[in-house]
């Protein structure tokens, strides 16, 4: 059979682009579905004292009908560490594993575990088990501090405090803060709100708050501790006209927290910058 130039070239090209959805795994029968899954972890940080274990979760999230089975393994355990998974492959519809880990004479530190996922035909996936483990025989865990001055804002502005973390016992993980007993009207955001760190800033906005003192309580919590909390004393006065009232407060919040870190400096710097406070 004879076919023209045009009619030849139309078929060549069918043929090529029926080849390659054939051969393409991620399109069966150019659906255009993705065909494979995905690998989270739940939680994806664990703090474990010496000699102690705990258990995390693996996560499948499986797509395009994907089926087939799926191992697990973990890469760059450190020595004297045990990992192991229940079940190490999984099919079908099973969509969780768990992962159990027992510190062992793992020296204490920070470890970035990786747990990884492969199936038959499919690209390898990865997702990264931080694991920070702790030296026994002392107390484990952090702090929170804030100033000991009340924090004085006028209503419609806003005002800044740092809590400062102390961690013990080697502790690295990250904590996360929230605010609770906040007056209506109110908002407390934090920057950042999550930390490795040693501080995080603490933003008050007074907003429509009626004029008193308030008491909130800034929450830390971090996976395999107790929750730590400290309290912030804030004082909001009735809102001025003009910006002078907010200059003002921001000139004495910061004289307060300099107090707070230094109170000789502070005390000087007060006596000759800081406005009179009126009444």
């Amino acid at each position: 059979m004879c076919l023209s130039r045009g009619a030849g070239r139309a078929a060549l090209a069918a043929f090529v682009a029926g080849l390659a959805c054939s051969n393409n795994p991620t399109e069966p029968g150019g659906s255009g579905t993705t065909v494979g899954y995905s690998l989270g972890l739940v939680p994806p940080e664990l703090t474990i004292p010496q000699g102690s274990s705990a258990t995390a979760a693996a996560t499948l999230s499986r797509t395009g009908g994907f089926g087939g089975t799926v191992t697990l393994a973990a890469i760059g355990v450190p020595a004297g560490m045990q990992v192991t998974f229940a079940p190490s492959t999984t099919t079908g519809s099973t969509m969780t594993i768990s992962i159990t880990i027992m510190t062992g004479t793992a020296r204490p530190g920070v470890f970035p575990i990786t747990i990884r996922g492969t199936a038959s035909g499919l690209i390898d996936q990865t997702a990264v088990l931080t694991l920070t483990v702790i030296a026994t025989g002392g107390t484990t865990g952090y702090t929170i501090a804030l100033p000991p001055l009340p924090l004085r804002i006028a209503q419609g502005a806003q005002g800044t405090a740092f809590a400062t973390l102390t961690r013990t016992g080697g502790f690295s993980g990250t904590v996360t803060f929230s605010a609770t007993e906040v007056p209506a009207g109110a908002l407390v955001t934090f920057t950042p709100s999550a930390t490795r760190g040693a501080e995080t800033s603490i933003r008050v906005m007074a907003g429509t708050a009626l004029v008193g003192t308030y008491v909130i309580t800034i929450l830390g919590t971090a996976v395999g501790l107790a929750d730590q909390t400290a309290e912030l004393t804030v004082t909001v006065t009735a809102g001025g006209s003009g910006s002078r009232s907010t200059t003002f407060r921001i000139i004495r919040v910061q004289t307060e927290l300099l107090a707070y870190r230094d109170p000789g400096v502070a005390s000087r710097r007060a006596a000759t910058t800081a406005p009179r406070v009126p009444g």
